[in-house]
């Protein structure tokens, strides 16, 4: 026998071995997971036992069975080894078989010995034992989690946490709550026995005893552990409340558990009035004294409050400000005061323009999330000036720029017209003449539209650079080489009114000068291609720009006499349905359609009916499931959450809450109570 046949059946007996294996482990896997079920339905029996060991059989003679190793030959051994290592390009199946010759046989040895074959196949081989290997290691944690009682069910169920302890464990008993309130609040700590619902203030320091081994008394955050340490023969645990809700979790473990629902309280800002002066005022000259009064409340304390005042000077693009503070009222505890104060104006030093705003400012104590500030609505003073005085001169002005405007490109419009019907009669000198002289007429008119412009974007009123001979620009103008878009004349302004590296108000859609300017820049575009046409001597072409400039220049008409208020909206009213005339036609109108079901409601209502469920099986249970939906519902649904809470209490004092059950079931379904408000039908009296 060569030695690649005794490789090969070597490696065949490893195949067969390893396939009893997996079936092995797999059918372990099966069993003891099938026990863990069985175990959790019917505790306490034999039929675990006996379902479990039926599964490991028929999972380990499946897996055996699938894996066909009973039908192993040592040719199909080769091939397995071959597809695992394809370098050997069929020599270990040739060299695998009897009927070989022996110079081949030999040539075939050395190609295997150059090969390393078996490493591979090896690494497969462990491979294909990982997967039962980690399934029976499965179903070994299942069995070890539960008992052979299977009291796995009950006692890690949320909904029986507070049943009857066992005999082997000391029940809870009560939980003793300490709450100590932060220093800023002013408020006397408390003390409560077993709550289901705890409020506090951010900050706060709780603190939980009970009786018994701390070892086995376990409290929980939510899903963090608290530390619990022993103090004598009881023992005690301690934390701080945070500005969310939480659940508290006190179980004994292998025993019974009491929740505690924490709601944070929300320290409010103070809130105030602001009755002196009482309104906003211009005054003619600064003097005098103003009387200030303000009334300040706050839900814990007041730290600090005053008048505050900023008084803004100037006019232009320069403006001061200065700001004060005056009538301080000093630290306390209470949780009302009363500011007062005189505000003496010839003191303040104003002048004509200036403007005064005053409100009311208070802070409360709060140290934890920072102090609470409150503000009342703010007063302004004014002193007018000097040109705000009542006149009844009226002097004269001329014509708006925009209207001037107008008339020109209208006359600029019939005189090109004119000259178009002429154009069949004359000559062409005479023709190309008088289009050049309209189109110096034309250029004008295009810089005076620029000037509008520029004196709207700043004080210097030199738009386009223009020569009185009519041949345009110099070479070197930045505005000669063609018609300019918006943004590059409005870069061109901001150059020329020396506002470099700051945003203009321009920049947006919304401001005065892009509602007036954005026509006028089309217009300006538009003589540019109407002076080109009339320059070249084509008076018909220059028609169509020139209408186009017409109406961007009434359109920024229209935007400067609406003064920013937009268009109106054109009302259309149906005289003959308001006067009730004309005839019905009959149609009906449009259905409105119902409102759908608030898709949250459901789950809320299902979890409100398994809790019921729970109450009548277990009380305590059913308590706790309350807690929780109580917690769950707490901000988006505060009635339900007001009328669990009542129903815990009444069910923790043993009384009757079938009102409160009924009050919740109706705020958490969200539905439309009627009720008669009519008095029953009685005899006179």
């Amino acid at each position: 026998m060569t030695q690649a046949r005794e490789s090969v059946r070597h490696w065949r007996r490893r195949l067969q071995s390893a396939a009893v294996l997996r079936g092995v482990l797999a059918g372990a896997g099966a069993g003891l997971l099938v026990t863990a079920i069985a175990r959790l339905a019917t505790p306490a029996s034999a039929a675990p036992l006996v379902l479990g060991a039926v599964a490991a059989l028929a999972v380990a003679a499946g897996t055996w069975w699938r894996t066909a190793a009973f039908a192993l030959s040592t040719q199909r051994a080769a091939l397995w080894l071959e597809e695992r290592a394809p370098t050997l390009r069929y020599a270990l199946v040739t060299a695998a078989n009897d009927d070989v010759a022996p110079a081949a046989q030999r040539s075939l040895e050395q190609v295997l010995r150059g090969s390393t074959w078996e490493a591979p196949a090896r690494a497969a081989l462990w491979r294909s034992l990982a997967g039962p290997a980690l399934f029976a290691a499965v179903g070994a944690t299942a069995i070890a989690v539960v008992p052979a009682d299977g009291s796995i069910g009950r006692a890690g169920s949320p909904t029986s946490t507070t049943g009857a302890a066992t005999a082997s464990v000391d029940p809870l008993g009560a939980v003793a709550v300490s709450l100590r309130p932060p220093g800023y609040t002013g408020l006397a700590p408390q003390q409560l026995e077993s709550p289901a619902l705890l409020r506090a203030y951010p900050g706060s320091v709780i603190t939980l005893q009970g009786a018994g081994d701390s070892t086995t008394t376990q409290v929980t955050l939510d899903d963090r552990q608290l530390p619990v340490r022993a103090s004598g023969d009881r023992w005690t645990s301690a934390l701080s409340s945070a500005s969310a809700r939480a659940l508290l979790r006190v179980q004994r473990v292998g025993g019974d558990a009491r929740l505690i629902a924490l709601e944070p309280l929300v320290d409010s800002a103070p809130r105030v009035t602001l009755h002196a002066p009482a309104r906003d005022s211009i005054l003619r000259t600064p003097k005098g004294t103003f009387a200030l009064s303000a009334d300040i409340h706050d839900d814990l304390g007041l730290a600090r409050a005053s008048f505050d005042y900023i008084i803004s000077s100037g006019e232009g693009e320069r403006f001061t400000f200065r700001s004060g503070s005056l009538g301080a009222l000093a630290a306390g505890t209470q949780r009302d005061g009363a500011l007062r104060a005189a505000l003496s104006l010839d003191a303040l030093g104003l002048q004509p323009g200036d403007v005064l705003h005053l409100r009311a400012v208070a802070r409360d104590r709060n140290t934890i999330s920072g102090p609470g500030i409150g503000s009342s609505d703010t007063r302004t003073l004014r002193v007018a000036r000097t040109d705000e005085y009542d006149s009844v001169a009226v002097e004269q002005a001329p014509p708006a720029e925009a209207d001037k405007s107008v008339i020109s490109q209208r006359m600029l419009i019939n005189l090109t017209e004119a000259l178009v019907k002429r154009a069949a009669r004359a000559s062409r000198a005479d023709v190309v003449a008088e289009s050049r002289r309209i189109g110096r007429d034309q250029a004008r008119l295009r810089k005076q539209v620029s000037d509008i412009i520029f004196s709207r974007l700043g004080d210097d009123a030199d738009g386009e650079h223009f020569h009185g001979d009519g041949h345009g620009h110099a070479e070197n103008d930045s505005l000669g080489s063609g018609p300019l878009t918006p943004e590059q004349l409005l870069k061109a302004a901001e150059r020329a009114t020396q506002i470099s590296g700051a945003p203009t108000d321009f920049e947006h859609d919304e401001t005065p000068v892009v509602a007036i300017n954005r026509p006028m820049l089309e217009a300006y575009n538009a003589m540019w291609d109407a002076g080109r046409a009339l320059d070249g001597g084509e008076p018909r072409k220059a028609i169509p720009p020139m209408y186009v400039a017409l109406a961007a220049i009434q359109r920024a008409r229209s935007a400067e006499r609406l003064y920013l208020r937009g268009t109106p909206p054109r009302v259309v009213v149906d005289l003959a349905r308001v006067r009730l005339t004309g005839k019905d036609k009959g149609t009906p109108g449009a259905r409105t359609p119902r409102l759908a079901t608030d898709a949250a409601r459901r789950p809320l209502l299902e979890r409100f009916a398994r809790a019921l469920d729970v109450l009548a099986r277990d009380p305590g249970a059913g308590v706790d499931s309350l807690i929780v939906l109580r917690l769950a519902v707490a901000e988006s649904r505060p009635a339900a959450a007001s009328a669990l809470e009542g129903a815990i209490g009444e069910l923790r004092g043993s009384r009757d809450a079938t009102a409160s059950l009924l009050r919740a079931r109706r705020a958490l379904d969200d539905v439309v109570v009627a009720s008669d408000s009519l008095a029953e039908w009685g005899s006179v009296r």
